[in-house]
């Protein structure tokens, strides 16, 4: 027994000294580099900022999905609130211009919608399931352009896999 002491001892202290000579050296090489650096803030429009969280849930960059998706909801959440409380209806499609006027209510809807996806890819099924249902209640009135020539509703997409994920939380 006490040879298994003497020789844990030294193991701990091995390791110990490996750990203050890498936390010296981390001191020494000054402040890291902050995560933010790494993002492109330069244009913060609504829709520059979506579609770089779009290009980030496709590479899978979930940083860059947090990073984007937040600036956008930090920077246009309130003005997507105003715009949503204003509408009682769904803006028909053939108003166009009318529909793409509201590009603060559009692109947050849709940064909820990418955020709840990233999330949900990591396993978060609680903080996805948080977010479709803030999307669902918040911005049922969103809408936005497809490339193939229509409009889409990211709640009514939030409400699917919402109702999908709680499906699955229930068979379990």
């Amino acid at each position: 027994m006490h040879r298994f002491l003497k020789t844990r001892s030294a193991a701990i202290g091995v390791c110990l000294a490996l750990f203050l000579a890498t936390a010296d050296a981390v001191a020494s090489a000054g402040p890291a580099t902050p995560p933010a650096a790494r993002f492109d803030f330069s244009v913060t429009t609504s829709a520059a900022l979506t579609a770089r969280a779009w290009d980030a849930l496709a590479a899978r960059d979930f940083e860059a999905v947090v990073a984007y998706t937040g600036k956008c909801r930090d920077l246009f959440e309130a003005e997507a609130r105003r715009q949503q409380a204003a509408l009682t209806a769904i803006i028909p499609a053939a108003e166009r211009e009318k529909i793409f006027s509201l590009s603060a209510l559009n692109d947050v809807a849709v940064c909820y919608l990418i955020a709840a996806q990233g999330r949900e890819l990591l396993g978060d099924t609680s903080a996805a399931i948080g977010l479709y249902q803030a999307l669902s209640e918040r911005f049922s009135y969103a809408q936005c352009w497809d490339t193939k020539g229509w409009f889409w509703r990211p709640a009514a997409e939030g409400r699917a896999r919402l109702f999908h994920l709680e499906f699955e939380a229930a068979s379990r």
